[in-house]
């Protein structure tokens, strides 16, 4: 029975719930992304094209403050975004913190704030007080969605504002060292695997 729920239940939240990783409502996961392999040439067209995953690298040219930085605050995203798999969609533990009625969703806000502030004081350059305002902004909306019961858990399950603000600190790195834009773009030669996570 186990079996056959956890089958048809991952069935279901691909087909409704990877329209939300489509249209960008879900953001990046930390450890990995995907990349389309097209199907061979002559293929029937009703054969969906396969997706192989690929673990993600870090920008080149970071310092190694800055690289040590990064890789704690992807760490943190992981953790409270994304660590249990419940039926094929990641769900973290500040989706479990933020059942608590208000205070479970103060205290991930908080825990959020902490990094945002942690990694504006280690970080060589700090944060831009735009950058950072954002980043709030993120965590201001998550514990607002999360105060609206059930539907506003499963919303913050979706939105991942930790995972939203690492990525923002990501992007926000690889401009300052001209790297590519995005993990997906970083040349072969890049090694350096953010995570050894397998989700």
């Amino acid at each position: 029975m186990s079996f056959i729920a956890k089958h048809y239940g991952k069935k279901y939240v691909t087909s409704h719930l990877n329209g939300a990783i489509k249209t960008n409502l879900e953001p990046a996961h930390p450890y990995h992304y995907y990349e389309e392999i097209p199907p061979p040439p002559g293929a029937n067209e009703k054969v969906k094209p396969k997706k192989k995953k690929i673990k993600r690298t870090l920008p080149q040219g970071l310092q190694k403050k800055d690289e040590k930085v990064l890789k704690s605050f992807l760490s943190w995203s992981y953790q409270l975004d994304w660590i249990f798999d419940m039926c094929g969609f990641g769900v973290g533990w500040a989706t479990l913190i933020g059942l608590v009625p208000v205070v479970g969703d103060l205290f991930v806000f908080y825990l959020g704030y902490r990094l945002v502030q942690k990694a504006k004081k280690q970080l060589t350059e700090g944060l831009p007080p735009a950058l950072e305002a954002q980043m709030i902004l993120n965590l201001a909306i998550g514990c607002g969605i999360g105060f609206i019961p059930l539907v506003g858990d499963v919303a913050n399950a979706v939105f991942k504002c930790t995972t939203r603000n690492a990525n923002l600190m990501e992007t926000h790195l690889r401009q300052q060292v001209g790297a590519p834009a995005t993990p997906m773009q970083d040349p072969p030669s890049n090694s350096t695997v953010v995570g050894s996570h397998g989700k």
